[in-house]
């Protein structure tokens, strides 16, 4: 009985230690209190429901409480166009201010995207001062 008994305890020894082995291997770089997030690209652009014209491109993103809040936390992104003094630095950004999040593999992609939104932007801009505009059938919006 004493034999069984110990066996018992190993084997739940053996188990206990791979299950928390299993759990480390899941989230390696995880600061401790930190949940991973589920995103598959390397960048993500980050806009605010607080300020509409504000993009954040970070990178490392963990989600993290802090009280009784939930963040956003992740390390700064430089794009290379713009100077922003978040870049670089760790940055936490309540959940309830996020407008959206748009995932990208690399800046590179991200600056791509971007450029393609301006030249869409000019076509349409362009074409609306070419069309005619009927004051009788126009409405405002």
């Amino acid at each position: 009985m004493l034999k069984t008994a110990a066996s018992m305890l190993v084997l739940g020894a053996i188990l206990g230690l791979s299950v928390v082995g299993a759990q480390d291997d899941a989230a390696p770089d995880a600061p401790e209190g930190a949940s991973r997030l589920p995103f598959q690209s390397k960048i993500v652009a980050v806009t605010l429901l607080s300020d509409v014209k504000d993009l954040l491109l970070m990178t490392d993103l963990t989600e993290q409480a802090l009280g009784d809040r939930l963040y956003l936390v992740g390390q700064g992104v430089d794009d290379g166009e713009t100077s922003d003094w978040r870049n670089g630095k760790r940055i936490w950004i309540p959940m309830d201010d996020i407008q959206q999040i748009i995932e990208f593999e690399s800046v590179e992609a991200f600056r791509e995207s971007l450029e393609s939104r301006k030249a869409d932007d000019h076509a349409t801009a362009s074409s609306a001062a070419r069309t005619p505009v009927d004051p009788a059938t126009a409405r405002l919006r």
